[in-house]
């Protein structure tokens, strides 16, 4: 390769390096597009177990159309009686503080309920 060529290069690589795309900034996480809370919660107890329903979200935390719901997981947590409850926080799969006791796939069949204990 001449030398001009090879200065030509270079200079042209130079270039590219500070015309680059994207801006700077710290990094930032890739957005999430979760759904919006469930409204309208209502249970009542039922002999023994407890049923609950709901109004599932039509958006997204963002505003944007939801489509579809896969899947609803419930969860229970004890609390003091009048105490604040305790923030639900994801960590390895699981929300701490919580125990899942359902899985609800709309559309789908209820589970049939556990068989009833003689009294």
């Amino acid at each position: 390769m001449r030398a001009g060529a090879r200065g030509a290069l270079l200079l042209l690589l130079a270039a590219s390096a500070l015309v680059a795309c994207g801006k700077k900034g710290p990094p930032v996480a890739p957005e999430l597009r979760v759904p919006a809370g469930a409204t309208g919660l209502r249970g009542a107890v039922d002999e023994q177990s407890i049923v609950v329903g709901w109004t599932g979200p039509g958006t997204r935390v963002d505003g944007s159309r939801l489509r579809a719901i896969a899947l609803y997981k419930l969860y229970r947590g004890e609390e003091a009686d009048g105490g604040t409850p305790k923030s639900a926080m994801l960590s390895s799969g699981r929300v701490v503080g919580y125990d899942e006791i359902a899985v609800i796939r709309p559309g789908k069949p209820p589970p049939p309920p556990p068989p009833r204990r003689p009294i």
